[in-house]
């Protein structure tokens, strides 16, 4: 009944375009003794240990205040992403079904809520970046607090993602989780889904299956009030 998922590199395609670059200007401009860190390394550091610890440990405060200037003026620059093929039209049926979608990431919640405004999706709820770290993922309040908003219990939801984070937050809130593997393979973080998820979907049509059931059940229960 409720969807909670990712947004960067799971609904839109966003990291190469956008949070990458951002990435290298930053560290060029602050940190310019490092050699900024590939593609395939940043997606790593983002699962382990986690982009807010990583950012730490390479720039004083003051830095991190430039760093999140920079990055946000990356974003309104780039404007929208593309969602991936398919996953609209998934998360429009699912809600049309009367599901409902609560988008929990590390983007700002207005940038999500901008990209969404662009098409027929309107997610129930948005959990972006907080500076509150007990408020945003691998936190459990994102699923806590949404669950009670919208009044279900955690065993009708499931979480969708494509880094840990998310699924560590899934775990902390005792629903299940899903590995949006479409945009990207890192062996390391392949494995670790593996181990940790409760389902692996490499591309949107294995997931769009996955969740055909769901929407179905849903169906069948709007048709008999």
């Amino acid at each position: 009944r409720v969807l909670f998922l990712d947004h960067d590199d799971t609904a839109v395609a966003s990291t190469a375009s956008i949070h990458h670059p951002a990435h290298c200007e930053t560290v060029r401009v602050l940190r310019p003794d490092l050699t900024p860190v590939s593609i395939d390394e940043w997606f790593e550091l983002n699962h382990n240990p986690g982009i807010g610890e990583y950012l730490k440990s390479l720039f004083s405060p003051e830095q991190q205040k430039e760093e999140h200037r920079i990055w946000l003026q990356r974003m309104e620059e780039a404007g929208c992403p593309p969602f991936y093929d398919g996953f609209l039209d998934i998360l429009e049926r699912f809600q049309a079904a009367g599901g409902k979608l609560v988008v929990v990431s590390h983007s700002p919640s207005a940038v999500i809520e901008g990209h969404y405004a662009t098409t027929r999706v309107k997610p129930d709820l948005v959990y972006g970046w907080d500076q509150d770290e007990a408020k945003r993922k691998p936190a459990p309040f994102p699923v806590h607090d949404a669950l009670a908003k919208l009044g279900y219990s955690k065993e009708q939801a499931v979480m969708l993602d494509d880094l840990s984070p998310g699924i560590k937050m899934a775990k902390a809130a005792g629903i299940p989780s899903i590995h949006a593997a479409w945009a990207y393979s890192v062996p390391s973080i392949d494995a670790y889904m593996k181990v940790e998820t409760e389902a692996q979907c490499a591309t949107v049509e294995a997931f769009a299956a996955l969740i055909e059931p769901a929407i179905v059940s849903l169906k069948g229960e709007a048709a008999k009030i």
